[in-house]
């Protein structure tokens, strides 16, 4: 069986994204979505503030961690902006990720008012 290091998985992120990409990395490590071994070593994760020096790992390169990863960077990048937080791909609803009802009774509840009272504005309280 051949392996991938951590590194590797690494190398085409951007700097930006590495230490995201490495905490949900470990996060998937937990919860046996990955299977990673360290080995003697480490990787510098880029940061904001200065780098991160962790442990080298191995990962089997039976693609799963490819995979795991180009997922991982997409679900990152639609976090970042609110508006396509509800927003679905349609690979994904061809792919059979998303239910297509589910994400639109979501997003029906989103545009909904909340109360029926509406909120008030800032600065301005409502009169009693």
């Amino acid at each position: 069986m051949t392996y991938i290091t951590l590194s590797q998985l690494l190398s085409d992120v951007e700097p930006k994204q590495q230490f995201a990409l490495y905490k949900r990395f470990k996060q998937a490590v937990r919860g046996g979505q990955l299977l990673a071994v360290p080995t003697t070593g480490s990787v510098s994760i880029a940061r904001t503030k200065s780098p991160l020096a962790v442990p080298e790992h191995l990962l089997p390169s039976d693609g799963k961690a490819e995979a795991w990863k180009l997922e991982t960077l997409e679900s990152l990048q639609q976090s970042k902006t609110p508006s396509r937080r509800l927003s679905v791909s349609l690979s994904d609803l061809e792919s059979g990720k998303v239910d297509f009802a589910e994400a639109a009774a979501r997003y029906r509840t989103s545009i909904s008012p909340k109360d029926g009272t509406g909120t008030p504005k800032r600065g301005r309280r409502k009169e009693k």
